[in-house]
């Protein structure tokens, strides 16, 4: 199978800013570049998170803090926030590193298992 071409940086800021004005809607930007909308929104909380570097591919893994980690965790369960939204404001490149957090802090703590499903299922 062929490997899909990724989208260059200068075509996910034009997309972007285009969203963001009001240009484009969400779905539109998310074909132009050959994507599903979640995965574009995401690249929009990471432009506002972060700046043009967010649109940078990683060249290796982000540390977070045990503190930020639990932060997050606790923002997300206590002010009914969507996965994106904590990832924004966090700086947290990925809902799946936000989940991981989640299980780990949950297995630790007497949050229910069925909170503790519902939001793994959730970044699946």
């Amino acid at each position: 199978m062929p490997h899909k071409e990724k989208a260059s940086e200068e075509l996910k800021l034009k997309l972007i800013t285009s969203y963001i004005s009001g240009k484009i809607g969400r779905n539109e930007a998310a074909r132009q570049a050959g994507m599903t909308p979640t995965c574009f929104m995401t690249w929009a909380a990471r432009y506002r998170a972060e700046g043009i570097q967010g649109l940078v591919p990683a060249e290796r893994n982000k540390f977070y803090s045990e503190q930020l980690k639990k932060d997050a965790v606790e923002e997300y369960l206590s002010r009914g926030c969507s996965q994106l939204a904590i990832c924004e404001k966090y700086s947290i490149r990925s809902r799946i590193t936000l989940g991981i957090n989640f299980a780990i802090i949950c297995t630790a703590s007497s949050i229910p298992f069925t909170l503790r499903r519902t939001f793994v299922f959730q970044i699946n």
